[in-house]
Parts: C-alpha cells; structure tokens; sequence
C-alpha cells in the first residue's frame, strides 16, 4: 500500500511539474522595446544613392529598419522647409495601431508618423492619410495638407502592443504668406534586417524633403547620425521614442516558474529517498 501510495505521489508531482513549466512559458511573453528616431534632409543631388545609419553600438544581432519618403512642394528648390512639432506614443494591446495625435500651427502642414507594430500591419482609413507598409511589417502614414488637429490609425494582424513617432513638417515660399501645396513623390523605400546600415534611395528633384525613419530593436543602441541619400546635411526631428516597453515576464509567469522548481526538487528528493529504501529493504 505505501509502495503504491509513494507511486501516485511522483506521478503527482510529475504532472506538476509538467503543467507549471508549460504554464509558465505561456505568461512569460517577451517583447523587446523598439528605439525610433526621425531626420529629414533637403535632396541637393538626384539619383540612386545609399542612406546611411550610424549607431551608437554594435548591431550585429539587432533587427534595424530604415524608411525613408520624398515629399515635393510647388515652390521646388526654393522651398523652406522647417519643423512645426513632433511626438511619441506607445499603444496598450490592441489590434488598432494608434499613431501620435499633433497639432499644427499653420495650415497645409506636412504630417508624417511611423508605427512600430509587433504583429504584420496594414493600412488605416483614416480621412487624408496615405499608408504604406515596411519590409518589417511596420507602418507608415502621411498627409501632405493637415490644417488641424489630426492623429490617424492603423491596424496590426494580432492584438498587441504598438507605438510610433510623428512629425509635422511646414513648407514655405520666399515673399509669400500663402503656404505651398506639397505632394509626395515616388514610393516608400524601406530595408530591414539585423545590422541593416543603410537604405537605397534615388531621390527625383532638388529641393525635395527627404523623411527618415530609423528603427532598431534594443532600448540601449540607437541611431547617431545620418549621410548620404543625396543630402548634404541631416537633421534629427524627432525621438528617441522607446515605441513599446519590454513585456514579460509577469509575476505570474515567475510565480509558476518558482512551482515547477519546487515540484521538481520535491519529486527528485521523493525519489531519492524511495530508492535507498529501496536499496536498504533488499535481501542481503
């Protein structure tokens, strides 16, 4: 009877074990914060040319992305093109992603926002906006004519946390007070991987703004400046903004964690001590 009792115990707690270790794994979700930054930069030559990142440390093993967009306006190399305001978010689980909402001081402003989403995103319908997705699955939004309070949404395949960065950006024309109408032109260029440095881009007329994005997987490393691309200076507009924070592992994860240890310890003592009676009961 005590044989068969001692049995069941360590069948027991072997479950135990089982259950709390698998219990655990499934609360201990980690998702690492993402670091974005924003430059912009006025094309001063046209053609094909590499954008490139320098990071304060080593990206070897850091997925970086960079995305960059041409935007025109009316007055062509003449523009003046200057930063209104920018600002961050980070977004709470959802399968809505949220970008930053901002204000613009004037009329027909330039508003650009990038989403770090931690499932495959896609386009938004908010009224204005134009989407366009990354070789990462992130998202970005823009809308070349924003005269008021605006801040757009997108969507992510899972519910999820998400965050972004967002600037907005004001053209202007010598000896006028009326502001230019601005379009975009050409497509997203976008590039991603671990220790991706620099992007492609060919750029279509001088004077054009250049908007660049640069995202990298780590709270710690970021972007430090930016060349190339047919810009002859690069100016930081807007982050460092930590997207998301780290998630997991809960309290309760690690409380699990603790179980399944101490369900294994009792299962190897049991054990222990089940085979020297074992091996003391034996026949001499």
């Amino acid at each position: 009877m005590r044989v068969a009792t001692r049995g069941w115990t360590l069948l027991g707690l072997l479950v135990a074990v089982v259950v709390f270790f698998f219990a655990a794994g499934a609360t201990s979700t980690r998702v690492t914060g993402v670091n974005l930054k924003m430059w912009s930069g006025i094309v001063s030559s046209t053609g094909s040319s590499n954008i490139t990142a320098t990071f304060s440390g080593s990206v070897s093993s850091i997925e970086t992305g960079l995305a960059a967009q041409e935007f025109s306006a009316s007055p062509g190399q003449s523009t003046v093109w200057a930063k209104d305001t920018s600002g961050g978010i980070s977004n709470p689980s959802s399968t809505t992603v949220t970008l930053p909402k901002l204000s613009p001081a004037g009329t027909g402003e330039l508003y650009f926002g990038y989403s770090a989403a931690n499932s495959t995103a896609s386009a938004g319908t908010t009224s204005g906006f134009r989407y366009a997705t990354t070789s990462d699955d992130d998202v970005v939004a823009y809308d070349t004519n924003v005269s008021a309070a605006v801040q757009p949404t997108a969507h992510q395949g899972a519910a999820t946390v998400s965050g972004g960065l967002a600037v907005l950006m004001m053209a202007s024309a010598a000896n006028s007070t009326v502001p230019p109408a601005i379009s975009t032109v050409g497509s997203l260029a976008t590039h991603s991987g671990n220790n991706t440095t620099s992007l492609t881009a060919s750029p279509l007329h001088t004077g054009d703004l250049l908007v660049l994005t640069v995202k990298t997987s780590s709270q710690t490393v970021t972007a430090s400046s930016v060349s190339g691309g047919g810009v002859t200076a690069w100016s930081r507009i807007a982050g460092p903004q930590i997207s998301y924070p780290d998630v997991g592992p809960g309290a309760l994860s690690n409380i699990l964690f603790g179980l399944c240890m101490l369900s294994l310890l009792a299962l190897i003592v049991l054990g222990v001590v089940y085979l020297v009676r074992r091996w003391r009961s034996r026949p001499s």
